[in-house]
């Protein structure tokens, strides 16, 4: 015998949840369900909030930038919905209650017309009497081979990195939906979003994926490392900059509290642990600091891949007119200079 098996089409199940008016081509829903993340139970009018931005560009010479935001509550059995959501932007979802939420979930760039997410909440009160929850995975290759040294990022956690058999361990998490971003060098960075119960332990995985990496350069050799020393003794000589070593760097829990030492430097917080620097700007506010790792010009995704353990040394140079000639860039922002201990040891 054949059974036949049919699903409604998208513009039945837009009537049915969004109502009469035509479902626009290019949108979709968004839905799910909230709940308490110390006994499953569902959470009525909880506040959802849906939030994306629109970069368009205008007169082919300049881009502009648009952050939209949607919120909504869930019903009396902790279900809520969005219509008229773009699929074609990066959407990033919360829930939250009085002293409680759940982490921030990006929900990537995705065809599909309609996307299911379920939302945990737990407290937000770090002194809370919840129990916290603990989150173990382990993390492959694309060859299926452990990943050793990935790292492992997750808001209000310290930064850690994958052992030799691939394997992590996070303790102390504030229960409710987390989101983990596992980065490691020549790969694309991983998002895995994990429900972490009171007292429990959650188990996740991921796969890296490679991108395209220039060929390793390997140093050989005293002669280069001492040039690098008197440089950087020549440079701090002029007085320009801050500066920080590894005595000062090793004993921060995270990079951005190394960071934070500098007083002129303004650490913004991104999806997944990524950081924004911001230094004093020509204008009287404030610009986006040019990054610097061993020398090469580099990003916040190369940035948040370096644990306080790995550096040596960090310059900050708060002004254009103080950065030195071997970070100059062509535009009026500041440098921040990180040096790991494979170059400045």
């Amino acid at each position: 015998a054949t059974l036949t098996i049919a699903i409604p089409s998208f513009a039945t199940l837009w009537r049915a949840a969004c109502g009469t008016r035509p479902a626009p081509s290019d949108s979709g829903i968004v839905y799910g369900s909230i709940r308490d993340a110390r006994n499953g139970d569902p959470i009525g009018d909880a506040t959802v909030l849906l939030t994306w931005t629109d970069l368009s560009l205008v007169n082919m010479r300049r881009y502009s930038q648009k952050a939209y935001r949607n919120e909504t509550r869930a019903d009396g059995g902790g279900e809520y919905g969005f219509c008229g959501v773009p699929m074609d932007a990066g959407l990033r979802l919360q829930a939250t209650v009085a002293g409680g939420a759940s982490g921030t979930i990006d929900m990537g760039l995705t065809k599909l017309r309609i996307l299911r997410r379920d939302l945990t909440i737990g407290p937000t009160d770090t002194a809370s009497s919840v129990p916290r929850g603990y989150i173990e995975g382990i993390i492959l290759n694309e060859a299926g081979v452990a990943q050793e040294g990935a790292t492992i990022v997750l808001d209000d956690v310290p930064q850690m990195r994958t052992g030799a058999d691939g394997r992590f361990r996070l303790i102390n998490v504030l229960p409710g939906t987390r989101q983990i971003e596992v980065l490691a060098i020549g790969v694309r960075p991983q998002l895995v979003v994990v429900d972490v119960i009171a007292g429990q332990s959650a188990s996740v995985s991921a796969t890296l994926q490679k991108v395209t990496t220039l060929a390793a350069v390997q140093i050989i050799g005293s002669r280069w490392q001492q040039r690098m020393l008197e440089e950087f003794a020549a440079r701090r000589k002029r007085g320009l900059g801050q500066y920080r070593d590894s005595t000062v760097i090793g004993a921060k829990p995270t990079l951005a509290a190394a960071l934070a030492s500098f007083s002129s430097v303004d650490i913004r917080h991104g999806p997944g642990g990524l950081l924004t620097l911001q230094l004093p700007g020509p204008d009287g506010g404030r610009c986006s600091a040019n990054i610097f790792i061993d020398g090469i010009r580099s990003d916040s995704f190369e940035l948040a891949s370096l644990l306080p353990q790995d550096i040596g040394l960090i310059e900050a140079y708060p002004r254009r007119s103080q950065v030195p000639g071997n970070l100059w860039v062509l535009n009026n922002c500041g440098a921040i200079a990180i040096w790991t201990k494979r170059v400045m040891p």
